[in-house]
């Protein structure tokens, strides 16, 4: 009824379209960006402010714009939450723990749901007590911080966090990637060539942190150290300490804000695990190196990080040389100063252990969507002409609806088009029936019988809303259990069953080899008609199994290791006419791989909800739902 309202038409009549699309989609080079920083600016307390970097370039140091950030005062949103808020009346001042006891001869058994019941809230909660009491000395509401855009306020409960009709989602910032010009001046540098990938995501990394360093601003760090004194809606003036508690993302962003190379040795960003034990979840050994030796923003990895600064910046030596690697590489950091070590570091804020486990894209939209594509390769090995496929196609379409939490599979599920992580969760609560029986092989099938079945029960568990003792004691054994079952199926049907890329994979692969062409292409293009080649500290490397070389953040999707790279030297791209031709290329053998960071995720869950609560608190499926009925 938008449409009938008085003035809607001369509204949407007067509006700058292409400035405005162009704004949103930042694809309108037409339009000039100062023209539009006033409408953010006068909205809602938005500022625009611009990011600069220190990059190496021929063994010295240019600051250079890279863009702009958009942001809010963390420290307005939270004055404007206390004073102005209807929802203040659901708002929960003081943590407190949730009991179980239904028979009183059984000692009571602790109950784990919101982040205002969890551990990490009352210990932020204590601590603030035995401080040194500033006047009006009250505890306060806690942020917990979401990728990159969004706050949510862990004093409110997560079902009404959850409603999107509520606005309990909190806009804070719009980070932007490298802009256009800082891509052109980089590669003129390079005499046109593409730069070394450990150089772009040098750049990338230092300047998500440095927009970070402008939010993290003097007004948001004196808030967290002497708090905010304010009066409430019931006429009591209280202190309220901002306290960040969760930073929600998916891998590549996690790879972001921990500083750490994409896929490195030592992948993770919680823990020094290595690549080749990523396999090894529910293991003894797994349990105590999740532990013994977990990532602390302390000194130690201070110190580190700045001495290979300093022989960047000073000395002239490569990113990516052996010198910085012999120091950062076996910990698979980048030389990157986070900003929460710089700004938060009087409050002994640990960025590490506030990235907290994601069961959206960790293990609906990670390790269960993995494993149901391989079992799709593994029908279409076990009989020609996809006939099992079809099959499988068929039952999920069989499968009726089941109120609002199962809907029908109207298309072939086995197309895998227009999957979101609710639609992989559909599939896995219904697979056992639907697979059950279809492989030929007896033992193949109660092999992939069983495997679903752990899958299954480990995600019944690990998305509980209300967790207690017993519970997380049944998620913690069947975690060992999902581990074995992973480890022992990779180890037999996938050794015995040769399978190949799926048609789906064989041409989104044959599409990454074309773009890659592309790009390649044009940069040599423009380095006929750019700058000469300036000698740079930056000497690019063959492709080799280096660290650096598969540490490449990925800011769109999963990474992918880049397909017949030469050493710049004799790079395709020497060669445009030919950059764009990709030969039809045939499907190659592919096996489940189980050595992912996602994987080891898991292991994680247990530890995460007795910290933060349950896993539904930290999701980013929350953000999605207000997206969707934002855009809507």
């Amino acid at each position: 009824m938008l449409a009938q309202n008085p003035g809607f038409v001369e509204d949407i009549a007067g509006t700058k379209w292409p400035q405005v699309l162009g704004a949103l989609c930042n694809e309108n080079e037409g339009s000039s960006r100062d023209d539009n920083d006033n409408e953010w600016i006068d909205d809602d307390g938005w500022k625009t402010s611009p990011i600069s970097i220190t990059v190496p370039i021929a063994k010295r140091m240019e600051t250079h714009t890279v863009g702009s950030l958009y942001h809010r005062n963390i420290a307005s949103i939270v004055r404007d939450k206390i004073t102005n808020s209807p929802d203040m009346q659901n708002f929960h001042f003081d943590p407190f723990e949730v009991l179980w006891q239904p028979d009183p001869a059984v000692p009571p058994t602790r109950v784990y749901s919101e982040l205002y019941n969890s551990d990490a809230f009352l210990k932020a909660h204590r601590e603030l007590q035995d401080s040194p009491p500033p006047p009006l000395t009250v505890p306060g509401p806690v942020a917990a911080k979401l990728w990159p855009l969004y706050m949510f306020f862990g004093n409110e409960s997560k079902y009404r966090r959850a409603k999107p009709s509520l606005n309990l989602c909190h806009h804070v910032a719009y980070f932007e990637k490298p802009s256009d010009d800082f891509k052109d001046f980089v590669t003129s540098k390079f005499q046109g060539r593409l730069p070394p990938k450990s150089f772009m995501a040098y750049c990338k990394m230092e300047m998500f942190h440095a927009q970070w360093e402008v939010i993290l601003d003097d007004e948001l760090l004196d808030a967290i150290k002497n708090g905010i004194v304010l009066m409430c809606q019931d006429g009591i003036e209280r202190r309220f300490y901002i306290r960040i508690f969760t930073y929600s993302a998916d891998y590549p962003e996690k790879v972001l804000i921990a500083t750490i190379r994409n896929l490195g040795d030592c992948p993770c960003p919680r823990c020094l695990v290595t690549k080749d034990k990523l396999d090894q979840l529910g293991t003894e050994a797994d349990v105590r190196t999740r532990t013994d030796e977990a990532r602390r923003d302390d000194e130690g990895r201070h110190e580190l990080v700045q001495e290979a600064l300093s022989k960047i910046q000073h000395d002239g030596v490569a990113l990516s040389g052996k010198v910085v690697d012999d120091l950062l590489k076996p910990q698979s950091l980048h030389p990157v100063m986070s900003a929460f070590s710089k700004r938060l570091k009087f409050v002994k804020f640990d960025i590490f252990s506030a990235l907290v486990v994601d069961l959206l894209h960790e293990f609906e939209l990670g390790v269960w969507k993995a494993l149901f594509i391989h079992l799709l390769r593994i029908l279409e090995a076990s009989q020609k002409h996809a006939v099992l496929v079809h099959e499988l196609d068929r039952r999920y379409r069989l499968v009726p609806a089941f109120g609002k939490t199962i809907r029908r599979f109207t298309l072939n599920v086995s197309e895998m088009k227009r999957k979101a992580a609710r639609d992989y969760e559909d599939l896995l609560q219904c697979a056992i029936p639907v697979f059950d029986g279809l492989i030929p092989n007896q033992k193949h099938n109660q092999a992939v019988i069983s495997i679903l079945s752990v899958c299954a029960r480990w995600h019944a568990l690990a998305k509980l809303r209300m967790q207690t003792d017993v519970t997380l004691q049944l998620l913690e054994d069947t975690t060992a259990q999902l581990g074995a079952e992973f480890r022992a199926f990779v180890g037999t049907v996938c050794t015995e069953i040769q399978t190949r890329e799926l048609p789906a994979e064989t041409a989104a692969r044959e599409r990454r080899e074309r773009n890659r062409l592309e790009k390649e292409a044009k940069a040599a293009l423009k380095g006929k008609t750019g700058l000469s080649h300036v000698p740079s500290s930056e000497e690019p490397k063959s492709a080799t199994t280096d660290d650096h070389t598969l540490a490449q953040p990925h800011l769109q999707g999963p990474s992918t290791s880049p397909v017949g790279e030469t050493s710049y030297g004799k790079t395709r791209a020497s060669r445009p006419q030919k950059a764009a031709k990709v030969k039809g290329s045939k499907a190659k053998l592919v096996k489940l791989n189980i050595r992912t960071p996602k994987f080891h995720f898991l292991g994680d869950y247990v530890s995460m909800i007795r910290t933060f609560g349950t896993s539904d608190s930290s999701s980013t499926e929350m953000v999605r739902f207000f997206l969707a009925s934002w855009l809507s």
